[in-house]
């Protein structure tokens, strides 16, 4: 799969608000700050095929930015970029997720 460049965008913001990110399976990406005051829903128009958790955020996207439009290879513990770099996950309990439930705001 591919990255697209609205979807590398959003990463970037992410990581302003929480360095590690937790990615579920489908095509949703959410957050939250450590100190619980910015949760974040966004989605993405690519879709992830499995869950898998990043703990510095800005470290992958370095990662990304060595190649030009790489094609991204996951497997169950890492995965590949550009077929050459070897990007093994972190363990999910490691990871600052959001709250399951979805938020009502009234209207």
């Amino acid at each position: 799969m591919r990255l697209s460049e609205k979807t590398v965008s959003l990463l970037k913001n992410f990581a302003s608000i929480n360095q590690n990110l937790q990615f579920k399976e489908g095509n949703k990406l959410r957050t939250i700050s450590p100190q619980k005051n910015i949760l974040v829903n966004a989605e993405i128009p690519e879709s992830f095929p499995s869950d898998f958790a990043v703990y510095d955020l800005n470290k992958f996207l370095g990662v990304l930015s060595l190649f030009q439009d790489p094609t991204l290879e996951i497997g169950e513990r890492s995965m590949y970029v550009g077929g050459k770099v070897n990007y093994v996950f972190a363990d999910p309990s490691m990871i600052l997720v959001p709250p399951d439930k979805e938020l009502a705001f009234p209207e």
